[in-house]
């Protein structure tokens, strides 16, 4: 299939390479479209944040989380755990 038409002075779209670009700017109009919109999804960080800390960093720092931290306002959960672990020598 012919897509261009070329001499030593001019360079013209055939019939099928016309109806090709005008296909090809449609498909590309819609990638930027699919783009833009994941884009605006991801851009509010949203889900579940679940922070495990030590007994005394969870009891003297993981409360502001909640209360006052950065994460107000968003849209996802904050799960915060104090666990207290050992281990055997």
């Amino acid at each position: 299939m012919r897509l261009l038409n070329r001499t030593t002075r001019t360079l013209s779209l055939t019939a099928a390479g016309g109806e090709y670009y005008q296909r090809a700017a449609q498909i590309l109009a819609m990638v930027d479209e699919a783009e833009t919109s994941a884009a605006q999804e991801s851009a509010v960080p949203r889900g579940t944040l679940r922070v495990t800390a030590a007994t005394v960093l969870g009891t003297r720092h993981l409360y502001r989380v909640q209360v006052d931290g950065p994460l107000a306002g968003r849209e996802f959960d904050v799960h915060t755990g104090v666990s207290l672990q050992g281990c055997a020598t």
